[in-house]
């Protein structure tokens, strides 16, 4: 699926026709007048929601750009629509499950839940990096940036947990649970690799990041039968199977770490991503325990002091 907007140059698009059977168009979401994405990197995170709107088949698997396969992931299949991998740069649970990555979303397309998502990415818009935060104050939970926080607010949770194996997000984050996978020999059940950076390994020598990418690129042209000049890019292919960074933590345990609050955190509304309803509820709760805690220390008050009184009658007869 690609932009209607973003002009694709023929050597690549002819390469992607070599990959692809199916090429869509679809246009970057419009937003109502006043929504103004205020980083161009919004449009291309809201692009996603358009998956929904490929009606005609049963179920689709979204992937990201930054994604690489190295062989057939089609196995996905098997489960049921919405399911995801765990998210390998949090590594956590949330308020409603654990946290996914929706650059590996199996979903079932309809134009209802695409008009409903929409609609709802709505609040997202108007300040998606306020919404974007690690919401861990007064007991909320990061769900994930732009359209991944909102898919998950979206489906509430019920979203299929699949094998982590699906995906492997490179190189991970020493801040996560599991810290950052560190050994050098992939696990061979990996299907495919995920490499969010904001430096990505395949525009410019990254080291080690970069390396790891050229040895997965020549894995996946070569199961796809495919010939690319990864040489003439300044990626000459590796001499042995050596994969930085790119084996499950799970292989080599590390001891899970307490969440961490942050500066960033300061100030967001854990709101956003809790229903309103349970913060009104828990604020009559306490009205009300507020109230009878005032009428109980009234009554004390007014009884002791009655008692106070009785008793000095009383001593006044005698």
């Amino acid at each position: 699926m690609i932009p209607s907007e973003m002009k694709i140059p023929p050597e690549k698009m002819k390469l992607l026709k070599q990959i692809w059977t199916h090429i869509l168009y679809r246009p970057y979401i419009q937003w109502p007048d006043g929504y103004i994405d205020t980083h161009a990197r919004d449009m291309y995170l809201w692009f996603k929601l358009n998956a929904w709107s490929v009606v005609g088949w049963e179920k689709l698997l979204w992937t990201g750009t930054d994604v690489v396969f190295r062989r057939d992931p089609s196995s996905v299949f098997d489960f049921p629509p919405p399911c995801s991998i765990i998210d390998h740069y949090v590594y956590g649970m949330s308020h409603i499950g654990p946290v996914t990555n929706g650059d590996f979303f199996l979903l079932k397309p309809s134009l209802k839940t695409y008009s409903e998502m929409k609609t709802l990415a709505l609040d997202w818009a108007k300040d998606p990096d306020e919404y974007g935060h690690k919401l861990q104050l007064q007991g909320a939970s990061w769900t994930g940036p732009h359209d991944q926080g909102l898919i998950t607010q979206y489906f509430d949770g019920n979203i299929t947990t699949v094998p982590q194996w699906y995906q492997l997000e490179v190189p991970g984050n020493p801040a996560s649970m599991l810290g950052l996978n560190n050994t050098e020999n992939p696990d061979p059940r990996v299907i495919s690799f995920h490499f969010p950076s904001t430096i990505k390994p395949w525009k410019k020598d990254a080291g080690p990041y970069s390396h790891a990418w050229s040895a997965i690129a020549y894995e996946a042209f070569d199961y796809l039968q495919v010939s690319i000049d990864l040489i003439g890019k300044g990626f000459p292919r590796p001499s042995g199977k050596i994969h930085p960074n790119l084996l499950f933590a799970i292989e080599q345990p590390r001891n899970a770490e307490p969440a961490r609050i942050i500066d960033q955190d300061d100030g967001i509304d854990p709101k956003i991503l809790f229903p309103p309803n349970n913060f009104r509820a828990r604020k009559i709760v306490r009205i009300y325990a507020y109230i009878i805690f005032c009428n109980l220390l009234f009554l004390a008050i007014f009884t002791h002091g009655m008692c106070n009184i009785q008793e000095e009658r009383q001593y006044q007869r005698l």
